[in-house]
């Protein structure tokens, strides 16, 4: 996965749920499946970069913070929303290729 894709990944689970980084990374896991894992050394590090861009905001809570989109971070999960979800769409048809056998 590209990190570009990774990041509107990170966006739009931040967008529904306002996770802590922990539930972000178990969330992105259970999507995942058996394909890839991700890890402290891997989530941390993405919503560092999209906080340091102004895309997030931290929230805390205790000892855990939540993340929530800034104004910015909405525009620019907008701008690649249609793209993400044509991407989904054609993975999607080429699975569905594949396993009615025309691929």
């Amino acid at each position: 996965m590209s990190p570009r894709v990774f990041r509107l990944l990170i966006l739009l689970l931040i967008d529904k749920y306002r996770p802590h980084g922990y539930e972000l990374m178990k969330r992105i896991n259970e999507l995942a499946g058996n394909i890839t894992r991700v890890g402290p050394g891997t989530i941390y590090p993405a919503l560092f970069f999209l906080k340091a861009r102004g895309l997030i905001r931290e929230i805390k809570e205790g000892r855990r913070k939540r993340y929530e989109l800034t104004e910015k971070g909405r525009a620019e999960l907008e701008k690649y929303l249609g793209d993400l979800e044509n991407m989904c769409r054609e993975i999607l048809r080429l699975i569905e290729e594949r396993t009615s056998g025309s691929g």
